[in-house]
């Protein structure tokens, strides 16, 4: 509550008290009842019926005291009275108490009657609720107010029991006391409507209340409307969509979306669900309107209170739902309900948009809480209203704070205004026995911290009721919490830092230091921004109240990596054989560890789980290929790197081709072996030669056997990766000639020949040049076998003429075999 307000009601406390001369009994009124017929459907303007120059005298209290009468003492919160039954000529009853309040004044309504307070709560007038709606008779049931900050306007409703339809007006400034336009909401051709909630919190009015059958009193559901607000708002004609009845439950809340001009809102509480209907748009263009259902514990109805003192029992309240939203599209609902032995208020918050109940909890069990009502304070705290009632407690209004930081829970009771009567004594008329089903809340718009609350209470003759309104103010400014999202980053990612300030008075103001380089501090809660430069810093920010209390939030260490990097992937060989396996490694560097892998398995391989920094690959094919692979660090940033990689065939040898196809020892004898796949370098290993020939590294080798014999040759070829392939031949080596022999140097090839026993010559041909490993031998030899040919004679021999033998040795020698042949 203001200072100014505190004083005032001081002040004036006792006046009003001493003003009250006149005690009404109360009359039970029944809820409204609508007329025999349906409005039509054209909306109906009044003129404004509380124009100072049309509107009837404000009433004001007349002079003298209240007998047997003790106003409540006041608690922790500080307060006044409101309309009371010994309001002259009332005729009221004080249920359904409403308190609407804006930057100049106040206005409150109840079951019959409207006063107006001033800023420091001096009432300035009060007029019966018809008067003020400008129509005759005492007609108007279920009056509910309330001030649209975004509109600037007061708006009202209230159900005609008369002729069925709903009443709202809206004031044509910001004064509740100026002037007011009004307009007729017509029920639909034979339906009745019951008592009305109003939603304003933007460029629609959303209105509701729950429809009956007027022959059989059955219950249709809830009537809806969405109201053009910015259209009335300058008296214009009423523009507006009706749809509905909706839900199966009277306890419809039309609920005024906060920070949001487009759109409207519909809670039908219901035992084990709450009905969300949604509408966007407005009128008189199109509006769409969406349902949805939202699942929680179900509660059985509540029961009859009990009255401290007396065996008497309060009539149950009604499990109505009241709820609030805030920017972030959650909404807040609280209800009266009993699960069989512990009555409570049931408190529900939901995520609009995805249907998620984030709480749902009985609170206050026991206690006897009822007919609660909330609302928001601009910085996102909530404060709950409601009687109390039990028979160890005296009837009481209480208040539950719940922090914008902590929505999951609620501060402890406090005592608004504690009753005087004495558990277990008798209830006189001295002593206030019982609170009223009605009680409110609502936000003080010139206050970002204050939430107004109003609540009737009833003494023990039963007759005599009076509200009581109080300023129900925010915690003292605490300290804030601040935090980034995400925690940390990389080079290059954006980064969010909030700061969540509560409790203080008025506006916050922020003052920021060490933030990274590229961040701009700013006077905003939040700031979002992307460094430029790597680093670490430490992130401080004070929060300054408009009362110039500061409050410095913990630092918030932050860290801004390097830009995540990836090498090239190392393998543990160079290439690979087919059916071989290979590791690969892949080391990151910058971005925040730990990291995440993902390695892309090539095509012709079995490989192992790709998701750390090594890669198992055995290959089945081969040919070249690329090992990709992906690294994703903590922030969520990723780098990816390949390496071409080459996979060869196995080696392969074929057949070890011999030449010549007879061997004799002392005759040069060719060894070659064709060799397929594997990678170079390869070793070849010779095993099994004849006496005087050796291996060597090569795939053909050249030697000369100098024993006879049989002998299986095999050759081992082994490549660079370490994998072997190998071929054997069986071959004979010929004993040499007993007589005779030689090598004769032809032309390009080499003549080998040798004296057999019994005569036959064997003769070899073998080109001179060594061919290349591979090259298939030419089919070059000849062998020839038989007495071996006389020379011709030669008439001027000595053999003829009886020369010495040792000439025809000279005839057989290599060069004259050469000539010869």
């Amino acid at each position: 509550m203001r200072p100014a307000a505190r004083r005032t009601a001081a002040r004036h406390g006792p006046l009003l008290a001493l003003g009250l001369a006149t005690v009404l009994l109360l009359a039970a009124l029944a809820p409204g009842v609508p007329g025999a017929g349906a409005r039509t459907a054209r909306p109906i303007l009044r003129g404004a019926a509380s124009d100072p120059a049309a509107a009837p005298p404000a009433r004001t209290a007349a002079p003298g005291a209240r007998s047997a009468f003790v106003p409540p003492p006041a608690g922790v919160v500080s307060g006044f009275s409101g309309l009371n039954s010994s309001q002259p000529a009332c005729g009221c009853a004080g249920t359904n108490v409403s308190y609407a309040v804006g930057p100049n004044d106040s206005l409150e309504l109840v079951e019959g009657h409207a006063a107006w307070f001033s800023s420091g709560a001096a009432l300035l007038r009060t007029l019966p609720l018809a008067t003020f709606f400008g129509l005759p008779g005492d007609r108007l049931t279920g009056p509910t107010g309330s001030f649209d900050p975004y509109l600037g306007r007061f708006v009202v409703a209230a159900s005609d029991a008369t002729t069925g339809a709903l009443e709202i007006g809206m004031s044509n400034s910001s004064n509740s006391t100026g002037a007011w336009s009004f307009y007729s909401l017509p029920a639909a051709a034979g339906d009745r409507l019951g008592t009305p909630t109003l939603g304003a919190g933007g460029a629609v009015l959303t209105v509701a209340a729950p429809a009956a059958n007027e022959s059989t009193g059955a219950v249709l559901g809830t009537q809806c409307w969405i109201v053009n607000g910015s259209a009335l708002r300058n008296g214009a004609t009423l523009e507006r969509t009706t749809f509905g009845p909706v839900g199966v439950d009277p306890t419809t809340q039309a609920v005024g979306v906060v920070g949001s001009a487009r759109s409207g809102l519909f809670v039908a509480s219901g035992p084990a669900q709450l009905t969300i209907t949604a509408s966007s748009g407005v009128p008189p263009y199109p509006i769409n309107v969406q349902s949805s259902t939202i699942t929680v514990t179900p509660y059985s109805a509540p029961r009859p209170l009990a009255q401290p003192g007396t065996a008497a029992e309060l009539a149950a309240p009604p499990a109505g739902a009241f709820g609030a939203t805030d920017d972030a599209g959650i909404l807040l609902l609280v209800r009266t309900v009993s699960d069989g032995g512990a009555d409570g208020l049931q408190l529900i918050r939901a995520n609009l948009s995805s249907g998620a109940v984030l709480v749902d909890r009985l609170v206050g069990a026991g206690q006897g809480l009822f007919d609660p009502a909330v609302a928001s304070d601009g910085g996102g705290d909530v404060v709950i209203v409601a009687g109390l009632s039990n028979g160890t407690v005296d009837p009481s209004l209480v208040e539950l704070g719940q922090p914008a930081n902590e929505p999951g829970t609620l501060g402890p009771l406090t005592f608004v205004v504690a009753g005087a009567g004495v558990a277990g004594t008798a209830c006189t008329p001295a002593h206030i026995c019982a609170w009223g089903n009605g009680s409110s809340a609502a936000a003080d718009p010139e206050n970002p911290t204050g939430v107004w609350i109003a609540g009737t209470y009833v003494d023990g003759s039963g007759a005599n009721w009076s509200t009581f309104i109080a300023s129900a103010n925010a915690p003292p400014l605490a300290a804030p919490l601040l935090t980034s999202e995400p925690p940390s980053i990389d080079l290059g990612q954006p980064v969010n830092f909030t700061v969540v300030a509560s409790g203080g008075t008025g506006a916050y103001r922020f003052t920021w230091t060490g933030l990274p380089s590229g961040c701009a501090p700013a006077n905003r809660s939040d700031l979002a921004c992307r460094p430029v430069l790597p680093g670490s810093t430490t992130v401080r920010v004070n929060v300054t109240d408009a009362g110039g209390i500061t409050v410095t939030a913990p630092s918030l260490p932050f860290t801004t990596q390097p830009t995540i990097t990836l090498p090239i992937p190392l393998a543990n060989r160079t290439s690979a054989d087919t059916g071989q396996s290979t590791t690969f490694t892949v080391t990151p560097s910058g971005g925040l560890p730990p990291y995440s892998y993902d390695w892309t398995p090539p095509f012709g391989a079995v490989c192992g789980p790709g998701t750390g920094p090594t890669f198992n690959c055995t290959f089945t094919g081969n040919g070249s290929i690329g090992i990709a692979v992906t690294a994703t660090d903590s922030n969520g940033l990723s780098a990816r790197s390949a390496l071409p990689y080459r996979v060869y065939a196995r080696p392969q040898l074929g057949a070890i081709a011999v030449e010549p196809t007879e061997l004799i020892v002392g005759l040069q004898m060719n060894l070659s072996v064709p060799l397929s796949g594997g990678t170079a370098p390869f070793l070849f290993v010779w095993t099994g030669l004849p006496a005087g020939c050796s291996g060597q590294s090569a795939g053909h080798l050249s030697c000369i056997p100098r024993s006879a014999g049989p002998s299986t040759i095999r050759v081992e070829v082994t490549d660079g990766n370490g994998l072997s392939a190998n071929a054997t031949v069986a071959v004979s080596v010929l004993p040499a000639a007993s007589s005779g022999g030689g090598i004769l140097p032809l032309d390009g090839i080499l003549l080998a020949f040798a004296v057999l026993a019994g005569g036959a010559l064997l003769a070899v041909f073998y080109p001179r040049a060594r061919r290349g490993r591979g090259t298939p031998p030419p089919d070059t030899s000849m062998i020839y076998g038989g007495p071996l040919p006389r020379p011709r004679e030669d008439p001027t021999s000595e053999e003829g003429s009886g020369t010495d033998p040792s000439a025809r040795s000279a005839a057989t020698s290599p060069r004259a075999a050469q000539q010869t042949f």
